[in-house]
């Protein structure tokens, strides 16, 4: 079973394009681990995450950078050719849903 459930603030807005006919959102996920390290401060892990559609397009309406977001989905490994020939890959979370915390406060 592939499922994936993160719970985070967002490092920056979510970014949207157009793939074909279809929006794609992509942001990321700032997810701090359960423990500390030697130095007791938590280490904080940058998760790529990607919406499509109509989720995509609620991400983009209701997130901004900092707030808290919580993601279920599953964990894929994107491969491609860059233009040197070079293989590249990138492993994202691709949303099933999302729920929208709490908003940064402003200050």
């Amino acid at each position: 079973m592939n499922l994936v459930v993160l719970s985070g603030r967002l490092a920056g807005d979510p970014a949207s394009r157009e793939v074909g006919e279809k929006t794609v959102i992509n942001f990321v996920l700032a997810v701090d681990r359960d423990y500390a390290g030697n130095d007791g401060e938590r280490e904080t892990d940058f998760i790529k995450v990607v919406a499509w559609d109509a989720l995509g397009e609620a991400c983009v309406n209701h997130v901004v950078k900092g707030q808290q977001v919580e993601v279920e989905g599953s964990l894929r490994q994107r491969r491609w050719k860059d233009e040197a020939g070079n293989v590249r890959s990138v492993l994202e979370v691709v949303a099933r849903r999302v729920h929208f915390g709490a908003k940064p406060r402003q200050g």
